[in-house]
């Protein structure tokens, strides 16, 4: 029964084995494209902060050319001014909820998030005897068949496209 499964597992490793040959190869095209690529793609990503800093200059010195509409559209790219949303700033939070709570006692409630959660790792340290007084069981706590490779980090690619390959809604389906 035992040389029937490690058939089984040599047949399994085999065809990973396989598998993490043309991801490497995969891999080596990918890192062979991106090296014949970069120095273009470099030139262009600075070409275009180039334009974008020219054109955000332009734009800034004539906020006149913006007063109706506020914003135009020119080649797919709006330009224009539009109101920010501002951000909320404030150096000390607990100052912050005092003076709410003082000045603002009806609005408390909704003006300050107050959170309580049992924290799970802590949980998971307690005793079971002291987990069921609390309410709380432990689930999925029996054997599970494991497969799981010991090697290298193509592995974890491979492994979810394997993942992929066998959910429902993957490429499969």
């Amino acid at each position: 029964m035992l040389a029937e499964i490690e058939a089984l597992t040599r047949r399994y490793a085999a065809a990973r084995t396989v598998l993490r040959g043309r991801m490497d190869g995969l891999q080596a095209e990918v890192d062979a494209a991106r090296r014949r690529r970069l120095p273009g793609i470099r030139k262009a990503v600075a070409a275009a902060a180039e334009a974008r800093d020219a054109l955000h200059a332009a734009v800034a010195a004539r906020p006149e050319a913006f007063v109706r509409p506020r914003t135009l559209v020119v080649e797919g790219v709006r330009i224009g001014f539009v109101k920010q949303k501002g951000r909320l700033v404030f150096a000390d939070r607990d100052r912050v909820v005092a003076l709410i709570r003082r000045h603002f006692p009806d609005q408390a409630e909704v003006l300050v998030k107050v959170t309580e959660a049992p924290v799970r790792a802590a949980l998971a340290r307690l005793p079971a005897s002291d987990l069921k007084r609390l309410g709380v069981t432990v689930e999925e706590t029996g054997d599970a068949v494991v497969i799981k490779p010991t090697d290298s980090e193509t592995d974890k690619l491979v492994a979810a496209l394997l993942d992929d390959a066998v959910r429902p809604d993957g490429p499969g389906a």
